[in-house]
Protein backbone atom coordinates (compact mmCIF):
# COMPACT_ATOMS: atom_id res chain seq x y z
CA UNK A 1 0.00 0.00 0.00
CA UNK A 2 0.89 3.49 -0.98
CA UNK A 3 0.20 6.82 -1.40
CA UNK A 4 -0.13 8.55 -5.02
CA UNK A 5 -0.79 11.90 -5.77
CA UNK A 6 -0.38 15.01 -8.33
CA UNK A 7 -1.42 18.30 -9.38
CA UNK A 8 -1.56 20.61 -12.54
CA UNK A 9 -2.70 24.06 -11.79
CA UNK A 10 -2.12 27.95 -12.28
CA UNK A 11 0.26 28.38 -9.60
CA UNK A 12 3.01 26.24 -7.70
CA UNK A 13 2.17 22.78 -6.73
CA UNK A 14 4.60 22.43 -4.53
CA UNK A 15 3.00 22.79 -0.88
CA UNK A 16 -0.09 21.34 -2.09
CA UNK A 17 1.51 18.05 -2.65
CA UNK A 18 3.95 18.07 0.41
CA UNK A 19 0.78 18.56 2.26
CA UNK A 20 -1.09 15.79 1.03
CA UNK A 21 2.01 13.73 1.33
CA UNK A 22 1.58 14.20 4.76
CA UNK A 23 -1.72 13.20 4.86
CA UNK A 24 -0.54 9.96 3.06
CA UNK A 25 1.58 8.74 5.49
CA UNK A 26 -0.10 6.32 7.33
CA UNK A 27 0.11 4.40 3.71
CA UNK A 28 3.60 4.34 3.79
CA UNK A 29 6.38 6.16 5.25
CA UNK A 30 9.92 4.14 4.27
CA UNK A 31 10.46 6.96 1.68
CA UNK A 32 8.52 9.44 -0.23
CA UNK A 33 9.29 11.92 -2.94
CA UNK A 34 8.29 14.32 -5.34
CA UNK A 35 8.59 15.56 -9.13
CA UNK A 36 7.84 18.96 -9.95
CA UNK A 37 8.02 20.50 -13.42
CA UNK A 38 7.57 24.10 -15.03
CA UNK A 39 7.66 24.86 -19.00
CA UNK A 40 11.26 25.09 -19.07
CA UNK A 41 12.60 22.75 -16.53
CA UNK A 42 12.39 20.10 -13.68
CA UNK A 43 13.61 18.55 -10.25
CA UNK A 44 13.25 15.42 -8.46
CA UNK A 45 13.63 15.22 -5.05
CA UNK A 46 13.27 11.94 -3.15
CA UNK A 47 14.23 10.51 0.01
CA UNK A 48 14.66 7.40 2.86
CA UNK A 49 12.41 7.85 5.69
CA UNK A 50 8.79 9.92 5.98
CA UNK A 51 8.02 13.55 4.45
CA UNK A 52 9.10 15.11 7.51
CA UNK A 53 12.84 13.85 5.87
CA UNK A 54 11.48 14.60 2.39
CA UNK A 55 10.58 18.20 3.44
CA UNK A 56 14.36 18.78 5.32
CA UNK A 57 15.78 17.11 2.16
CA UNK A 58 14.16 20.39 0.29
CA UNK A 59 15.35 23.05 2.57
CA UNK A 60 13.73 26.58 2.03
CA UNK A 61 13.97 26.33 -1.51
CA UNK A 62 10.57 24.89 -2.77
CA UNK A 63 10.89 23.60 -6.33
CA UNK A 64 8.86 25.86 -8.59
CA UNK A 65 6.72 24.18 -10.88
CA UNK A 66 2.44 24.17 -11.82
CA UNK A 67 2.93 20.46 -12.66
CA UNK A 68 3.80 17.60 -10.35
CA UNK A 69 3.39 14.23 -9.00
CA UNK A 70 4.07 12.84 -5.13
CA UNK A 71 4.44 9.58 -3.35
CA UNK A 72 5.03 7.94 0.02
CA UNK A 73 6.08 4.27 0.08
CA UNK A 74 5.68 1.21 1.55
CA UNK A 75 8.19 -1.04 0.51
CA UNK A 76 7.43 -4.15 -1.79
CA UNK A 77 9.87 -4.52 -4.64
CA UNK A 78 12.99 -3.74 -3.59
CA UNK A 79 14.37 -2.81 0.16
CA UNK A 80 13.66 0.69 1.41
CA UNK A 81 16.53 3.09 -0.64
CA UNK A 82 16.84 6.54 -2.28
CA UNK A 83 17.04 4.56 -5.39
CA UNK A 84 13.54 2.34 -5.23
CA UNK A 85 11.75 5.30 -4.05
CA UNK A 86 9.56 7.21 -6.41
CA UNK A 87 8.58 9.24 -8.23
CA UNK A 88 10.98 6.77 -10.80
CA UNK A 89 13.02 8.50 -13.51
CA UNK A 90 12.75 6.20 -17.01
CA UNK A 91 14.13 7.97 -19.47
CA UNK A 92 11.90 11.10 -20.62
CA UNK A 93 9.25 9.43 -18.00
CA UNK A 94 8.42 10.08 -14.58
CA UNK A 95 6.35 7.73 -12.68
CA UNK A 96 4.46 7.16 -9.74
CA UNK A 97 2.73 4.03 -8.39
CA UNK A 98 0.60 2.05 -6.08
CA UNK A 99 0.20 -1.81 -6.44
CA UNK A 100 1.71 -4.62 -8.24
CA UNK A 101 2.47 -5.79 -11.28
CA UNK A 102 2.99 -9.75 -11.43
CA UNK A 103 4.71 -9.75 -14.50
CA UNK A 104 7.47 -7.19 -13.75
CA UNK A 105 10.45 -9.58 -14.18
CA UNK A 106 9.31 -11.34 -17.16
CA UNK A 107 8.94 -7.43 -18.73
CA UNK A 108 12.50 -6.06 -16.87
CA UNK A 109 14.02 -8.79 -18.89
CA UNK A 110 12.46 -7.91 -21.88
CA UNK A 111 13.45 -4.36 -21.82
CA UNK A 112 16.81 -5.04 -20.42
CA UNK A 113 18.42 -5.21 -24.14
CA UNK A 114 16.74 -1.35 -24.53
CA UNK A 115 17.55 0.41 -21.22
CA UNK A 116 19.30 0.39 -18.26
CA UNK A 117 17.29 0.22 -14.98
CA UNK A 118 18.55 2.00 -11.96
CA UNK A 119 16.10 0.39 -9.23
CA UNK A 120 14.71 -3.54 -8.11
CA UNK A 121 11.02 -2.31 -8.23
CA UNK A 122 8.00 -3.28 -10.38
CA UNK A 123 7.09 0.56 -10.72
CA UNK A 124 10.23 0.80 -12.79
CA UNK A 125 9.36 -1.76 -14.96
CA UNK A 126 5.86 0.43 -16.36
CA UNK A 127 8.04 3.53 -16.42
CA UNK A 128 10.47 2.18 -18.31
CA UNK A 129 7.99 0.07 -20.52
CA UNK A 130 5.99 3.10 -21.79
CA UNK A 131 9.48 5.17 -22.23
CA UNK A 132 10.25 2.65 -24.94
CA UNK A 133 7.41 3.21 -26.82
CA UNK A 134 7.19 6.27 -26.92
CA UNK A 135 10.92 6.65 -28.13
CA UNK A 136 10.27 3.71 -30.22
CA UNK A 137 7.32 4.47 -32.41
CA UNK A 138 6.98 8.26 -31.29
CA UNK A 139 4.17 7.92 -29.77
CA UNK A 140 2.34 10.65 -27.34
CA UNK A 141 2.59 10.09 -23.41
CA UNK A 142 -1.44 9.11 -23.51
CA UNK A 143 -1.28 6.63 -26.28
CA UNK A 144 2.42 4.89 -24.98
CA UNK A 145 0.48 4.50 -21.81
CA UNK A 146 -2.47 2.74 -23.36
CA UNK A 147 -0.49 0.90 -25.78
CA UNK A 148 1.15 -0.36 -22.39
CA UNK A 149 -1.82 -1.47 -20.33
CA UNK A 150 -2.10 -4.36 -22.07
CA UNK A 151 1.43 -5.97 -21.43
CA UNK A 152 1.33 -5.44 -17.80
CA UNK A 153 -0.21 -8.28 -15.05
CA UNK A 154 -1.73 -7.40 -11.70
CA UNK A 155 -4.07 -4.54 -9.64
CA UNK A 156 -2.50 -1.26 -9.57
CA UNK A 157 -2.74 2.62 -10.23
CA UNK A 158 -0.25 5.12 -11.24
CA UNK A 159 0.45 8.78 -12.61
CA UNK A 160 2.94 9.44 -15.15
CA UNK A 161 4.35 11.96 -16.79
CA UNK A 162 7.48 13.68 -18.69
CA UNK A 163 10.63 15.48 -17.91
CA UNK A 164 10.13 17.31 -21.63
CA UNK A 165 7.55 18.41 -24.31
CA UNK A 166 3.79 17.62 -23.37
CA UNK A 167 2.95 18.86 -19.98
CA UNK A 168 0.56 16.58 -19.01
CA UNK A 169 -0.31 13.89 -16.43
CA UNK A 170 -1.94 10.60 -17.55
CA UNK A 171 -3.86 8.77 -14.45
CA UNK A 172 -4.51 4.85 -15.06
CA UNK A 173 -6.98 2.91 -12.50
CA UNK A 174 -6.53 -0.70 -12.86
CA UNK A 175 -8.14 -1.81 -9.81
CA UNK A 176 -6.63 0.03 -6.83
CA UNK A 177 -8.39 3.07 -6.02
CA UNK A 178 -7.57 6.73 -7.83
CA UNK A 179 -9.73 9.66 -7.27
CA UNK A 180 -9.90 13.14 -9.39
CA UNK A 181 -10.79 16.20 -7.78
CA UNK A 182 -11.12 20.17 -9.51
CA UNK A 183 -10.77 23.70 -7.70
CA UNK A 184 -12.91 26.53 -8.80
CA UNK A 185 -10.34 27.52 -10.59
CA UNK A 186 -9.92 24.80 -13.07
CA UNK A 187 -7.09 23.04 -11.07
CA UNK A 188 -6.55 18.88 -11.37
CA UNK A 189 -5.50 17.00 -8.57
CA UNK A 190 -5.24 13.37 -8.46
CA UNK A 191 -4.79 11.15 -5.34
CA UNK A 192 -5.09 7.58 -4.03
CA UNK A 193 -7.31 8.83 -0.77
CA UNK A 194 -9.67 12.04 -0.68
CA UNK A 195 -8.20 13.38 2.53
CA UNK A 196 -5.01 14.37 0.47
CA UNK A 197 -6.83 16.98 -1.79
CA UNK A 198 -6.02 20.45 -0.50
CA UNK A 199 -9.89 22.14 0.93
CA UNK A 200 -10.18 24.39 -2.54
CA UNK A 201 -11.51 21.02 -4.24
CA UNK A 202 -14.79 21.66 -5.05
CA UNK A 203 -15.77 18.47 -6.97
CA UNK A 204 -14.19 14.89 -6.81
CA UNK A 205 -15.15 11.94 -9.02
CA UNK A 206 -13.26 8.37 -8.40
CA UNK A 207 -12.25 6.67 -11.94
CA UNK A 208 -13.08 3.24 -12.60
CA UNK A 209 -11.69 0.16 -13.09
CA UNK A 210 -9.66 0.04 -17.03
CA UNK A 211 -9.97 4.02 -16.58
CA UNK A 212 -6.87 5.93 -18.57
CA UNK A 213 -7.51 9.76 -18.67
CA UNK A 214 -5.18 12.89 -19.28
CA UNK A 215 -5.44 16.12 -17.96
CA UNK A 216 -2.72 18.87 -18.98
CA UNK A 217 -1.51 22.72 -19.03
CA UNK A 218 -2.97 24.55 -21.59
CA UNK A 219 -6.04 22.08 -21.83
CA UNK A 220 -9.46 22.43 -21.35
CA UNK A 221 -9.40 20.53 -18.21
CA UNK A 222 -12.47 21.77 -16.69
CA UNK A 223 -14.79 21.00 -19.72
CA UNK A 224 -13.31 17.34 -20.16
CA UNK A 225 -13.91 16.95 -16.53
CA UNK A 226 -17.59 17.73 -16.77
CA UNK A 227 -17.66 15.50 -19.37
CA UNK A 228 -16.03 12.86 -17.27
CA UNK A 229 -18.33 13.13 -14.82
CA UNK A 230 -21.41 12.72 -16.32
CA UNK A 231 -20.21 9.00 -16.52
CA UNK A 232 -18.40 8.04 -13.14
CA UNK A 233 -19.14 8.68 -9.92
CA UNK A 234 -18.96 12.14 -7.80
CA UNK A 235 -18.07 11.94 -4.45
CA UNK A 236 -19.22 14.80 -2.05
CA UNK A 237 -16.68 17.12 -0.51
CA UNK A 238 -17.60 17.32 3.60
CA UNK A 239 -15.44 19.92 5.25
CA UNK A 240 -17.71 20.50 8.07
CA UNK A 241 -15.13 19.06 10.31
CA UNK A 242 -12.07 21.02 9.76
CA UNK A 243 -10.95 20.83 13.45
CA UNK A 244 -10.03 16.78 12.64
CA UNK A 245 -7.60 17.95 10.61
CA UNK A 246 -4.23 18.31 11.68
CA UNK A 247 -2.77 17.09 15.46
CA UNK A 248 -3.41 20.19 16.83
CA UNK A 249 -1.70 20.91 20.47
CA UNK A 250 -1.49 16.51 20.64
CA UNK A 251 1.95 15.34 20.52
CA UNK A 252 1.02 12.62 18.33
CA UNK A 253 -1.97 11.48 15.81
CA UNK A 254 -2.17 8.66 17.88
CA UNK A 255 -2.66 10.43 21.25
CA UNK A 256 -5.29 12.82 19.61
CA UNK A 257 -7.08 9.76 17.92
CA UNK A 258 -7.10 7.54 21.60
CA UNK A 259 -8.82 11.06 23.10
CA UNK A 260 -11.68 11.35 20.46
CA UNK A 261 -12.55 7.74 21.24
CA UNK A 262 -15.42 8.52 23.64
CA UNK A 263 -16.78 11.35 20.76
CA UNK A 264 -16.62 8.58 18.33
CA UNK A 265 -18.69 6.16 20.14
CA UNK A 266 -21.36 8.54 21.54
CA UNK A 267 -21.95 9.75 17.95
CA UNK A 268 -22.23 6.13 16.74
CA UNK A 269 -24.35 4.92 19.36
CA UNK A 270 -26.37 8.31 19.66
CA UNK A 271 -27.48 7.05 16.02
CA UNK A 272 -28.12 3.29 16.29
CA UNK A 273 -30.25 3.43 19.55
CA UNK A 274 -33.66 4.63 19.96
CA UNK A 275 -36.46 5.32 22.34
CA UNK A 276 -39.73 3.26 21.55
CA UNK A 277 -41.90 4.33 24.17
CA UNK A 278 -39.96 3.10 27.76
CA UNK A 279 -37.91 0.58 25.79
CA UNK A 280 -34.55 1.16 23.63
CA UNK A 281 -34.26 -0.29 20.53
CA UNK A 282 -31.61 -0.07 17.63
CA UNK A 283 -32.04 1.80 14.41
CA UNK A 284 -30.07 1.24 11.28
CA UNK A 285 -30.65 2.78 8.41
CA UNK A 286 -33.59 0.61 5.87
CA UNK A 287 -31.31 -1.23 3.51
CA UNK A 288 -29.35 -2.70 6.49
CA UNK A 289 -32.47 -3.82 8.39
CA UNK A 290 -33.57 -5.32 5.87
CA UNK A 291 -30.23 -7.59 5.21
CA UNK A 292 -30.04 -8.24 8.41
CA UNK A 293 -33.55 -9.31 8.86
CA UNK A 294 -33.14 -12.23 6.46
CA UNK A 295 -29.68 -13.57 7.47
CA UNK A 296 -28.94 -17.05 7.88
CA UNK A 297 -25.18 -16.95 8.19
CA UNK A 298 -22.78 -14.50 8.37
CA UNK A 299 -19.31 -14.33 6.54
CA UNK A 300 -16.89 -11.45 8.35
CA UNK A 301 -13.74 -10.98 6.25
CA UNK A 302 -11.30 -8.35 6.84
CA UNK A 303 -7.61 -7.44 6.99
CA UNK A 304 -5.41 -6.81 10.10
CA UNK A 305 -7.27 -5.16 12.55
CA UNK A 306 -10.34 -5.39 10.82
CA UNK A 307 -10.14 -9.03 11.14
CA UNK A 308 -9.83 -9.06 14.99
CA UNK A 309 -12.50 -6.87 15.26
CA UNK A 310 -14.41 -9.42 12.89
CA UNK A 311 -13.79 -12.24 15.62
CA UNK A 312 -15.29 -10.27 18.59
CA UNK A 313 -18.35 -9.94 16.87
CA UNK A 314 -18.42 -13.17 16.10
CA UNK A 315 -18.19 -14.15 19.67
CA UNK A 316 -21.30 -11.85 19.97
CA UNK A 317 -23.49 -12.61 17.18
CA UNK A 318 -23.21 -16.20 17.48
CA UNK A 319 -24.14 -16.35 21.28
CA UNK A 320 -26.76 -13.10 21.32
CA UNK A 321 -27.55 -13.38 17.82
CA UNK A 322 -27.68 -17.35 17.49
CA UNK A 323 -26.67 -17.31 14.16
CA UNK A 324 -23.86 -19.10 12.32
CA UNK A 325 -20.64 -16.60 11.46
CA UNK A 326 -17.74 -17.16 10.05
CA UNK A 327 -14.46 -14.76 9.94
CA UNK A 328 -11.57 -14.96 7.39
CA UNK A 329 -8.88 -12.76 6.46
CA UNK A 330 -9.72 -11.45 3.21
CA UNK A 331 -6.24 -12.60 1.45
CA UNK A 332 -7.52 -16.11 2.08
CA UNK A 333 -11.35 -15.53 1.09
CA UNK A 334 -10.68 -14.21 -2.14
CA UNK A 335 -8.27 -16.76 -3.16
CA UNK A 336 -10.02 -20.10 -2.39
CA UNK A 337 -13.62 -20.93 -3.47
CA UNK A 338 -15.92 -20.61 -0.84
CA UNK A 339 -19.17 -22.04 -0.65
CA UNK A 340 -22.01 -19.32 -0.90
CA UNK A 341 -25.60 -19.89 -0.42
CA UNK A 342 -29.35 -18.21 -0.58
CA UNK A 343 -28.99 -16.37 3.18
CA UNK A 344 -26.05 -15.90 3.31
CA UNK A 345 -24.48 -11.99 4.04
CA UNK A 346 -21.26 -10.98 3.45
CA UNK A 347 -20.09 -8.52 6.16
CA UNK A 348 -16.67 -6.71 5.00
CA UNK A 349 -14.76 -4.25 7.40
CA UNK A 350 -12.37 -1.80 6.12
CA UNK A 351 -11.36 1.17 8.13
CA UNK A 352 -10.41 2.68 4.12
CA UNK A 353 -13.02 1.08 2.31
CA UNK A 354 -10.02 0.12 -0.19
CA UNK A 355 -8.44 -2.90 1.20
CA UNK A 356 -7.62 -4.72 -1.72
CA UNK A 357 -8.11 -7.79 -0.75
CA UNK A 358 -11.47 -6.77 0.91
CA UNK A 359 -12.17 -5.42 -1.93
CA UNK A 360 -11.69 -8.89 -3.82
CA UNK A 361 -14.16 -10.50 -1.20
CA UNK A 362 -16.83 -7.86 -1.81
CA UNK A 363 -16.74 -8.03 -5.48
CA UNK A 364 -16.28 -11.62 -5.14
CA UNK A 365 -19.52 -11.58 -3.45
CA UNK A 366 -21.61 -9.12 -5.64
CA UNK A 367 -20.30 -11.99 -8.55
CA UNK A 368 -22.20 -14.42 -7.20
CA UNK A 369 -25.63 -12.25 -6.01
CA UNK A 370 -25.20 -12.57 -2.02
CA UNK A 371 -25.83 -9.36 -0.01
CA UNK A 372 -22.85 -7.30 1.33
CA UNK A 373 -22.64 -4.85 3.58
CA UNK A 374 -19.79 -3.02 4.24
CA UNK A 375 -18.60 -1.36 7.69
CA UNK A 376 -16.09 1.38 6.82
CA UNK A 377 -14.90 4.39 8.03
CA UNK A 378 -14.56 6.36 5.00
CA UNK A 379 -17.08 7.69 2.92
CA UNK A 380 -17.46 7.63 -0.84
CA UNK A 381 -14.49 4.41 -1.08
CA UNK A 382 -14.13 1.99 -3.57
CA UNK A 383 -16.08 -0.33 -0.43
CA UNK A 384 -19.11 1.91 -0.01
CA UNK A 385 -19.68 1.88 -4.01
CA UNK A 386 -19.67 -1.52 -4.85
CA UNK A 387 -21.91 -2.66 -1.31
CA UNK A 388 -25.25 -3.25 -1.39
CA UNK A 389 -25.31 -1.39 2.28
CA UNK A 390 -23.29 0.49 4.21
CA UNK A 391 -22.49 1.62 7.93
CA UNK A 392 -20.24 4.23 8.19
CA UNK A 393 -18.07 4.51 11.39
CA UNK A 394 -17.79 8.30 11.04
CA UNK A 395 -14.87 8.15 13.23
CA UNK A 396 -13.03 10.80 11.74
CA UNK A 397 -9.54 10.43 9.81
CA UNK A 398 -6.71 7.93 11.31
CA UNK A 399 -3.08 8.32 10.75
CA UNK A 400 -1.92 6.52 13.85
CA UNK A 401 -0.54 3.47 12.53
CA UNK A 402 -2.28 1.22 15.40
CA UNK A 403 -5.74 1.58 14.62
CA UNK A 404 -7.50 2.98 18.50
CA UNK A 405 -10.84 4.89 17.34
CA UNK A 406 -11.41 3.20 14.00
CA UNK A 407 -11.25 -0.54 15.93
CA UNK A 408 -13.35 0.87 18.95
CA UNK A 409 -15.85 1.60 16.60
CA UNK A 410 -16.01 -1.53 14.81
CA UNK A 411 -16.43 -3.26 18.27
CA UNK A 412 -19.41 -1.19 18.88
CA UNK A 413 -20.78 -1.60 15.78
CA UNK A 414 -20.61 -5.25 15.87
CA UNK A 415 -21.99 -5.14 19.47
CA UNK A 416 -25.23 -3.21 18.08
CA UNK A 417 -25.33 -6.08 15.72
CA UNK A 418 -25.41 -8.65 17.95
CA UNK A 419 -28.57 -7.18 20.35
CA UNK A 420 -30.28 -6.46 17.18
CA UNK A 421 -30.36 -10.06 15.99
CA UNK A 422 -30.72 -11.56 19.34
CA UNK A 423 -34.07 -13.15 20.04
CA UNK A 424 -33.54 -14.27 23.79
CA UNK A 425 -30.72 -11.22 25.26
CA UNK A 426 -32.34 -11.57 28.57
CA UNK A 427 -31.70 -15.24 29.18
CA UNK A 428 -28.36 -15.33 27.10
CA UNK A 429 -27.18 -12.33 29.24
CA UNK A 430 -29.19 -11.68 32.46
CA UNK A 431 -30.68 -8.24 31.40
CA UNK A 432 -32.97 -6.90 28.88
CA UNK A 433 -32.17 -5.48 25.65
CA UNK A 434 -33.26 -1.98 27.10
CA UNK A 435 -30.71 -2.56 30.41
CA UNK A 436 -28.05 -3.76 27.87
CA UNK A 437 -28.32 -0.57 25.65
CA UNK A 438 -28.33 2.12 28.62
CA UNK A 439 -25.07 0.55 29.50
CA UNK A 440 -23.34 1.13 25.60
CA UNK A 441 -25.03 4.51 26.03
CA UNK A 442 -23.01 5.16 29.21
CA UNK A 443 -19.52 3.64 27.57
CA UNK A 444 -18.42 7.12 26.56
Amino acid sequence: MCGILGAIRDRNVTESLLKGLETLEYRGYDSAGIFIRSKDSHQLCRTVGATRELREKIGNQLPEGTLGIGHTRWATHGKPSERNAHPHPCGNVFIVHNGIVENSDSLRKWLSGQTVFCSDTDTETIGRLIDFLMTRDNLSLLEATRRAIPLLDGAYSFLVTSGSGEQSIVAVQNGLPLLVGKTARGGIFFSSDMSAFPAEIISIIALAHGDIVCFGEGENNDEFFRAFEKTRERISVDRSVPEQEGKGFYPTYMFKEICEQPKVLQSLLCQSIVSRGAELDIAFPENIEAKLANVRRILIVGCGTSYHAGLLGKYMIESLGEIPVEVEIGSEFRYRDPYLGQGDLLLAITQSGETADTLGAIRMANDRGIPVVSLVNVPGSSAVRESSASFLLQAGPEFGVASTKTFLAQVCVMTLFALKLAKHAESKTGSTRTALLEELRNIP
